[in-house]
């Protein structure tokens, strides 16, 4: 793409932990450790929220985490933490000077609202491209969520107006020079919303090596969890976006009609305490505890996650909004058949009855169908991964889809140029004129 001596790219996100991991750090992090290996420089730039501020080395990779704030009186600690779980929209002065200040020759914004805003006055100021990069925060947020998600800031008052009307985050995907999709479906709105611009559909990505090398960690033993059990397996955030509640009314149903070999495990950062305390509540009033575990988030590297994966029986999905599905990719690399919620980027990712099971979103009948086929059904179980593992190895090894990402960045590059280049040569004739 460029030679090794060319400025960074700043990939830009609203918060990178590693102990609070989700779809949008994992792809963050893994494009650019992809990226580094071929000798393109990234930085990854965030704000501090649920870490501390400064700069950090990891894997070669340049870490800046800067102080913000939310533009709003009267914002409990309690509150401010909600967000920066789930939802936050922030300004950040330092992240602005940096992304401004550095030599950067192209930023790549993960996120909406504030930090697209900064991304977008940075660019301008500096005169070079900026992308955007949906991760399903766009065209398909259901209302319900978009709610909860600003449901901290009610009785607060805010007083960032002023700079939103100078920074205008509603204007950063109108401006940017380019757009990527994970998601099938806002691929194909953005497509339509912008038809002058570069719009990619970019999948997410996975590293097979790490979810397919066999685990020597004993899971049942590590959870103290009977051997005669089947694992029923989900990875996602404890949310109510995520839907995990259905798969507890799953177990109530199962172990009502006799079944009581499953186990089912719940992974996954809790993004949402009061939907984990309802999830609490069913299990006790259920008699669920002995035959339900939640672990609450593993980090990136942690070696647990792939034996997860390697020794459950069935990973279930069943997310009410979903704009890609990593985990999926995850459970295919380790041979696992999949279960999930026909919805948003799950519906094009996987191929119901060919490498995956689908069913109709937040329907008990349908999902309890699809896991007692993957249960009860070991050719079925077969067909599903072999075909699952061809598909997953030859479209979504981070490497192939880095070569694309890297690819968009040279349209994106030529496009701002001959943007740029037919805007001087307009106000040049205006002037002649």
């Amino acid at each position: 793409m460029h030679n090794d001596d060319s400025p960074p790219i700043a990939q830009l996100i609203r918060r990178f932990n590693f102990n609070e991991w989700g779809g949008t750090e994992n792809v963050v992090w893994n494009t650019s450790l992809s990226m580094a290996n071929r000798g393109i420089d990234n930085t990854i730039l965030s704000t501090a929220a649920l870490d501390v501020e400064g700069v950090e080395h990891c894997s070669g990779i340049r870490i800046e985490r800067f102080p913000y704030h939310y533009p709003h009186w009267y914002l409990s600690a309690a509150k401010q933490q909600q967000l920066d779980k789930k939802g936050g929209n922030p300004y950040s002065l330092g992240l602005t000077k940096s992304l401004m200040n550095g030599q950067f020759r192209l930023i790549h914004c993960h996120s909406m609202q504030r930090i697209a805003a900064m991304a977008r006055f940075a660019a301008r100021i500096k005169k070079i491209p900026y992308v955007m990069s949906l991760h399903g925060g766009q065209f398909q947020v259901p209302k319900d969520e978009i709610v909860d998600m600003v449901q901290p800031l009610r009785y607060t008052a805010n007083y960032g107006r002023l700079l939103d009307i100078v920074l205008q985050p509603s204007r950063a995907l109108h401006d940017a020079s380019g757009i990527i999709c994970v998601g099938y479906d806002e691929y194909l709105a953005a497509k339509q919303h912008f038809p002058n611009k570069p719009v990619a559909y970019l999948p997410n990505g996975v590293n097979v090596n790490r979810f397919e090398q066999q685990s020597r960690i004993d899971v049942c033993e590590r959870l103290c969890i009977a051997r005669d059990r089947k694992l029923l397996l989900c990875v996602s955030r404890i949310d109510s976006q995520k839907n995990q509640l259905l798969l507890l009314k799953l177990m109530a149903r199962l172990r009502a009609n006799g079944q009581h070999n499953l186990h089912l495990v719940l992974v996954g950062p809790i993004t949402q305490p009061a939907y984990l305390e309802k999830l609490n509540r069913f299990i006790i009033a259920n008699a669920l505890s002995p035959f339900v575990s939640i672990i609450p988030g593993l980090g990136p590297n942690d070696p647990l996650l792939p034996a997860l994966y390697q020794q459950s029986h069935c990973f279930v999905l069943p997310s009410i909004h979903e704009p890609f599905g990593i985990v999926a990719l995850e459970a295919w690399c380790a041979g696992l058949p999949v279960v999930a919620s026909r919805v948003g980027g799950l519906a094009h990712l996987v191929d119901d009855g060919t490498d995956g099971l689908l069913f109709a979103i937040n329907q008990l009948d349908a999902l309890q169908h699809c896991v007692e086929q993957v249960l009860n059904n070991q050719s079925l179980v077969r067909r599903l991964t072999t075909a699952a593992s061809q598909k997953v190895k030859t479209q979504y090894d981070w490497d192939s889809v880095v070569d694309r990402l890297v690819n968009f960045y040279h349209i994106v590059e030529d496009w701002h140029r001959s943007a740029h280049a037919a805007l001087y040569s307009a106000h040049k004739e205006c002037n002649n004129g």
